[in-house]
């Protein structure tokens, strides 16, 4: 079965395994069709990804960082390599820390793009 970033999770999917928290307790059973409750309910417990029914894939052009140049991307990859001097890929909390932080970064570009294009 598929698995699923929570940014990417989306209302009426539905989970093929139970999902649990850290330690252990059931936050979401296997078979339930996820709603904004729920979604909000993973945020909240630090749940990174889901395993979801096959076919419950979301759209890529959902996806921000699918929605600009990979040159674009790596640079503002590489603009916060410099600011997390000790960024270790091997600890799974740096890892999803600067994945939130790149995506926090595209969403300002992509932003600043639309502003730009309505201006």
């Amino acid at each position: 079965m598929p698995k699923v970033k929570i940014d990417n999770a989306r209302e009426g999917m539905v989970t093929s395994k139970n999902v649990n928290n850290m330690d252990d307790m059931l936050l979401i059973p296997s078979g339930c069709e996820l709603s904004a409750r729920h979604l909000k309910l993973l945020r909240t417990w630090g749940v990174a990804e889901i395993e979801v029914e096959a076919g419950e894939e979301p759209d890529e052009s959902q996806n921000p960082m699918a929605q600009l140049p990979p040159e674009e991307v790596a640079e503002l990859h590489a603009s916060l390599t410099s600011i997390f001097i000790r960024y270790d890929e091997s600890f799974p909390i740096h890892k999803e820390v600067f994945r939130l932080a790149l995506l926090r970064k595209i969403r300002q570009r992509l932003n600043a793009k639309t502003h730009a294009t309505n201006s």
